[in-house]
């Protein structure tokens, strides 16, 4: 499995996909390494499934910098509880 690298001051788009059931309550949460949380966004449908989130992931935040994150989407479908986690890379910018 390779770990998506992410250039430091983009927004990035984060989907959760699901199969017939749509969420009641959805949020994406993003946490630093020593799993510090550095941004929560909740999730819009876009139809067919889909839930959305950009999170802005610059350095106005303080824990944002170069270095490995977490992402994990919480969602609660008929009362039950759901988690998909994953990890990206933020980059620093090259300078040319």
């Amino acid at each position: 499995m390779s770990i998506e690298k992410i250039q430091l001051g983009t927004t990035k788009k984060f989907t959760w996909i699901s199969s017939g059931d749509t969420p009641s309550a959805i949020h994406v949460a993003i946490y630093t390494g020593s799993e510090t949380l550095v941004s929560s966004v909740t999730g819009t449908s876009s139809g067919n499934g889909h839930d959305d989130a950009n999170v802005s992931l610059t350095e106005a935040n303080s824990y944002i910098g170069d270095g490995y994150y977490t992402f994990a989407w919480n969602a609660t479908m008929n009362s039950n509880p759901y988690l998909n986690k994953g990890k990206f890379k933020l980059v620093l910018q090259e300078v040319e």
